[in-house]
Order: C-alpha cells, then sequence, then structure tokens
C-alpha cells in the first residue's frame, strides 16, 4: 500500500503545469488581470508569420501588475469561474508613474497626458475668459 501511494505522490510531483509568457493588457478587476499570450506561427503556403493570440484572467495577489508589464503565469487550482492561472513573476516591468494626489499607479505616460491635455484645454478657456489671446 505505501508502494501506491508513493507512486501516486511521484506521478504528481511529475506532473508539469502549463506556463505562459504574455502582456498584461487589463487590470480594471480586484486582485485579477487580463494577460494576453501571443503564439507566432509560419503559413505553410504564405510563408508568412501569423499571429494569434488568447486573452488568460489570472488572479494577481498583491495588485503589483500595470498595463503592459510582462509576466509569466502558471496554471493552477479553478481560482473562479474564469480564473486558472496565477502570476509567477513580472519579467519585464512597465513603466511606472505614481500620482501622488489620488494614490493611483499609472503605467503608461498617455493616462498622464490626458489629464494634462485636460488641464491645457481648461488653462486656455481661462485665458480667452480673461479676453488674453491664445
Amino acid at each position: 500500500m505505501n508502494k501506491e501511494v508513493k507512486t501516486v505522490l511521484e506521478k504528481a510531483a511529475l506532473k508539469v503545469r502549463q506556463t505562459f509568457t504574455g502582456r498584461v493588457i487589463g487590470t480594471a478587476m480586484q486582485k485579477t488581470i487580463k494577460v494576453r499570450v501571443e503564439k507566432h506561427k509560419l503559413h505553410p503556403i504564405v510563408l508568412k508569420n501569423v499571429v494569434s493570440h488568447k486573452n488568460f484572467l489570472v488572479h494577481d495577489e498583491k495588485e503589483e501588475c500595470v498595463i503592459g508589464d510582462i509576466v509569466k503565469i502558471n496554471s493552477y487550482r479553478k481560482i473562479s469561474k474564469m480564473k486558472n492561472f496565477v502570476v509567477d513573476k513580472i519579467l519585464h516591468p512597465a513603466n511606472r508613474y505614481f500620482d501622488k494626489e489620488t494614490g493611483i499607479l499609472y503605467s503608461e505616460p498617455k493616462e498622464i497626458k490626458k489629464d494634462l491635455r485636460y488641464k491645457k484645454k481648461e488653462l486656455i478657456k481661462e485665458l480667452e475668459v480673461q479676453g488674453k489671446a491664445v
């Protein structure tokens, strides 16, 4: 009986988990990120690279990933209806910008640029109201 238990445990230890590498494309949910895993194949007739992708919902316990990070994900027991993977590690972090006023961690400067553009429009309106030419 002990031999049977040992062989079952050995088989379980040898079981290889699925691992993928992908880019974080969404962080809108709590403790969940959306990761796009791309697969490159050579088309047999046209002989060009064809890129196909699949999106996975991944559990991020510490909420440390931001949009643009390249992460390694591992399969795990079913966490929710759509989540079967967890973040193993961040391979290449994206640029991070921390807004001290709101406490929000931004990943792309374009999010900050949107705020700056909005503020610029407000400044232009104020100058027009004051009668100064822009």
